[in-house]
């Protein structure tokens, strides 16, 4: 599992991990077992949690079919007061979040960067990598562009009027799959910081 290879970086920030799942005990420890997880998979057999919630997967598997009870797969960040301050989930079981999009996410590098694009324009140099230097289909990643701007350039949040916005870089992946499903994904998003303290966004 791509989360347990990321659990000591984890905890070296000092992150806990858990999961928590519809299967029973004795079928959890037999995946931990045959799988090596080391962080606690939390049993929630009859789903009381998981309709507490509201994270129950009635689209995927509507009452009636056997597997009926599962979340949708996601990711609450607690504190440590057990506050939940963020969270990530998908529509459908077959798509999860990488650890280390994650960590991506939360401003952090997950081991090894992956290799990054820069290009050069007149107002500003973007660097372009992703959270994942590998990905296995259904696995969601987090690509950064970091903008660096040129002398006497600035770089304000949305909202902001009274400016000339700039020419922005276009970002093209290639290959596309065989299949020609292509690569998904949401709106690009940037960090909440502010305009006037901060002119580097990602």
């Amino acid at each position: 599992m791509e989360l347990e290879s990321k659990v000591e970086e984890l905890r070296k920030r000092g992150l806990g991990v858990a999961a928590l799942s519809y299967d029973s005990v004795a079928i959890l420890r037999d995946f931990a077992t045959r799988r090596k997880i080391t962080f606690p998979l939390l049993s929630d057999s009859e789903s009381k949690v998981i309709r507490a919630f509201g994270i129950i997967n009635a689209a995927d598997y509507p009452p009636g079919q056997m597997a009926h009870g599962v979340p949708y797969p996601g990711t609450f960040v607690t504190d440590s007061k057990g506050i939940i301050r963020s969270k990530l989930f998908e529509k459908t079981y077959v798509e999860r979040r990488t650890a280390a999009s994650l960590l991506t996410l939360a401003g952090e590098t997950a081991g090894e960067p992956s290799p990054s694009i820069e290009a050069s324009m007149p107002t500003f140099t973007v660097r372009v990598s992703s959270s994942n230097r590998e990905a296995a289909p259904g696995q969601r990643l987090t690509l950064v562009l970091d903008f660096e701007m040129k002398a006497t350039m600035h770089a304000y949040a949305p909202g902001v009027v009274g400016y000339r916005p700039l020419p922005v870089a276009t970002v093209s992946l290639r290959p596309p799959p065989r299949d020609g499903s292509g690569i998904r994904g949401p709106l690009p998003g940037h960090p909440g910081c502010d305009a006037r303290e901060r002119a580097r966004f990602r």
